[in-house]
């Protein structure tokens, strides 16, 4: 199986993370070539909104998938 390179996902992070600057619970996690988007359920719709950079970021690093994760960052996480 094709690995992601780690300089293009986290080139690919950085763009991400610039568009939620103010979100520190936005998090891309790579699995074989699928990128998971993890946050917190308050932020699914503006990284709906985001999409249309978001998506060509991560095929553009080499994911076939970019997904959202439904059930967000755990509430650990979060500090609750």
């Amino acid at each position: 199986m094709e690995r992601i390179q780690p300089e293009k996902l986290k080139a690919a992070k950085a763009v991400v993370q610039k568009l939620f600057a103010r979100n520190r619970f936005i998090q891309i996690v790579a699995e074989g070539k699928t990128a998971r988007i993890r946050t917190d359920e308050n932020s699914f719709i503006s990284v709906m909104m985001k999409r249309d950079v978001i998506v060509p970021a991560l095929l553009d690093a080499g994911f076939d998938h970019v997904a959202l994760d439904l059930e967000g960052v755990p509430a650990v996480r979060r500090g609750n």
